[in-house]
């Protein structure tokens, strides 16, 4: 739903469950994040773009990723999309840019991560994970740079469901408990 000029107005052309938004900070454009099954176990769209010059959402990207989290840079250089392989239930964190969606190599198994969100200054992003069900991953939350991986927290017993930067960029906030699950997210 888009919200202007004091009402409401439905977007159409979004068939899967709708996860996350992210504006582009330069530009009208915004990236929405989804499921991968629309209907009948058929991969659809998992990723769109909404401009609002036409009030259009548009598919993106289409796969077998449940994807669950994205934030642009600050910088808009890409933004970060966060999810999971619906099959091989292996994460997937992949940069957006130029309109393709390319994946980052991590260790992925059994990692669901469910939410992301760059630091002001553009130099980390923070991502956080949750699981499937009891005893199946852990909770994290974990920052990178660009190059690497750094990990900040691990639980078996808290898992997330979001993330978010102070405005300075001096304190990074995770929401969790001891029932988050990926698919609530």
């Amino acid at each position: 739903m888009k919200y202007f000029d004091n009402h409401i107005e439905t977007i159409d052309n979004g068939r899967a469950n709708l996860r996350d938004i992210s504006w582009r900070h330069t530009s009208d454009q915004a990236l929405v994040a989804s499921n991968c099954f629309a209907e009948e176990f058929v991969p659809s769209t998992n990723l769109f773009t909404y401009e609002t010059a036409t009030n259009v959402l548009r598919g993106a990207n289409e796969g077998r990723s449940d994807l669950i989290g994205i934030d642009w840079r600050p910088d808009d250089a890409y933004a970060l999309v966060v999810g999971y392989d619906v099959v091989w239930h292996n994460g997937l964190i992949a940069r957006f840019r130029e309109n393709r969606l390319s994946p980052i190599k991590f260790e992925n198994s059994r990692v669901y991560p469910v939410a992301v969100r760059w630091d002001p200054k553009s130099t980390a992003a923070a991502i956080a994970t949750a699981n499937t069900q009891a005893g199946t991953g852990n909770g994290q939350l974990t920052l990178w740079d660009g190059e690497r991986f750094t990990p900040l927290y691990n639980s078996n017993q808290f898992f997330f469901s979001r993330v978010s930067w102070a405005p300075d960029g001096s304190k990074l906030a995770g929401i969790g408990s001891t029932a988050t699950r990926t698919f609530n997210c």
